[in-house]
């Protein structure tokens, strides 16, 4: 049985583990933990990117920096209203920064392995 492969904008994750990165794991001494979950609910792709940092402070959750706000520009771009950037407090600590697509897969390969030209 063949796995649905979902179309996913090329370094769409980086930004979102960057934040990670940058505001829950690096300003510990320990070692922290960073999770990439992806799963597709109906017609919806859903990929999050959670950590176990002190997660968002009051005045954090105002809508992010330039990565963020460059990723929510590139997903209405691409995506028009068929698209959600959401970040928040994790249930049990941590961030998670979650987008919300529609489910995209790629177009079929011809059955002889031929490529198509145009």
């Amino acid at each position: 049985m063949r796995r649905p492969c979902a179309l996913v904008p090329t370094f769409l994750l980086q930004p979102l583990i960057e934040n990670a990165v940058h505001h829950g794991i690096a300003p510990r001494i320990e070692a922290g933990r960073i999770d990439i979950r992806i799963r597709r609910e109906g017609t919806e792709l859903h990929l999050e990117v959670l950590d176990d940092g002190p997660g968002l402070t009051t005045a954090g959750t105002a809508g992010g920096g330039v990565g963020l706000a460059n990723t929510r520009s590139r997903l209405l771009h691409l995506y028009g209203t068929a698209q959600r950037l959401e970040v928040s407090n994790g249930r049990h600590g941590g961030c998670v920064a979650r987008v919300i697509l529609s489910f995209r897969e790629p177009a079929a390969e011809p059955a002889d392995n031929t490529r198509r030209t145009s």
